[in-house]
Formats: C-alpha cells, sequence, structure tokens
C-alpha cells in the first residue's frame, strides 16, 4: 500500500530490499527468504524496481550503501531507527544519513492501542532524522504489518 501510494504522489519507481539481518528480528533462514522474494516477483505493478537482497542489519548501514537513497518506512521502523539501544554512539552514527544524502518517507501506522500516528508521536525522534523526512499525513494506514501478512500466507 505504501509503495502503491509513494509512486502515485511522487511518481517513483520503488527498489525494494530485504535484509536477512535485522537488529530487532531474527535472521531471515533461506526458506522464509525464498518465499519472500517469490511474493515480490508475483507482482506485476509497473512501478517495481529492482529487489536487493542484503545482510544490512542497521539503516546506517543501508544509507552507506544505497547513497542517496529514500527509505519509505513506516513509522514504527522510523521509531526504531531514532532508538538509542541500536548504537554505540547514536549521536555519531545518525550523521551518516545527511552524510549520505538519505531521505525518509515517513507513514503513520496504527499503535498497538488501535490509534494512528499523530504528530505528537514524533516528540523524541531526533532533529537530524526529522529534517530531512516527509511525513506522509493523508495516507490512511492498513492495519496490519508485514509480519501479519507474512504469518497469514504460511
Amino acid at each position: 500500500a505504501i509503495g502503491n501510494y509513494a509512486h502515485e504522489k511522487y511518481n517513483m519507481i520503488i527498489d525494494f530490499e530485504i535484509s536477512t539481518s535485522n537488529v530487532d528480528k531474527e535472521f531471515v533462514f533461506y526458506e522464509d527468504l525464498a518465499k519472500r522474494v517469490e511474493v515480490f516477483q508475483q507482482r506485476k505493478d509497473y512501478w517495481f524496481g529492482t529487489l536487493y537482497l542484503t545482510r544490512f542489519a542497521k539503516f546506517t548501514e543501508k544509507a552507506e550503501n544505497f547513497p542517496n537513497a529514500t527509505f519509505i518506512v513506516g513509522f514504527d521502523t522510523f521509531q526504531r531507527i531514532a532508538n538509542p539501544d541500536y548504537y554505540d554512539n547514536m549521536e555519531k552514527e545518525l550523521e551518516s544519513f545527511p552524510y549520505y544524502g538519505t531521505k525518509w518517507l515517513v507513514f503513520p501506522r496504527y499503535n498497538k492501542n488501535g490509534k494512528i500516528t499523530s504528530k505528537k508521536d514524533f516528540k523524541g525522534i531526533p532533529k537530524i532524522l526529522m529534517d530531512d523526512a516527509t511525513i506522509e499525513w493523508g495516507f490512511d494506514p492498513v492495519n496490519i504489518s508485514s509480519t501479519d501478512i507474512r504469518n497469514k500466507s504460511k
């Protein structure tokens, strides 16, 4: 849904990245990775670009390897990017985003209480991230995560 929205609004071709590593999730093993790739191969949307398979666990690694990228993320992911638990030196590491020309297209999500992301939810996000973020307030989020979608297809 967010890829289609981004394409329609910004006329973007959307590249995708699936990482086998994630700072707060299990390693993606071959069988699950193959299923994820198959989902992308079945899609015939003309706005689909390249699918990249990586081992980049953190967005700082993704920024370095995909310079000048605009990352399309849900608010929950954007919030995790700002979580100091994932960094040895958060302030220094976050400086890599503007250095590599990283931009953010952030989509509201439903939280655990069933409420949609609001402006007050962004108060804890560091300025260095917010300066290069576009928040898509006009987007009506779907109350389902990519993990939920994958679990339903098993």
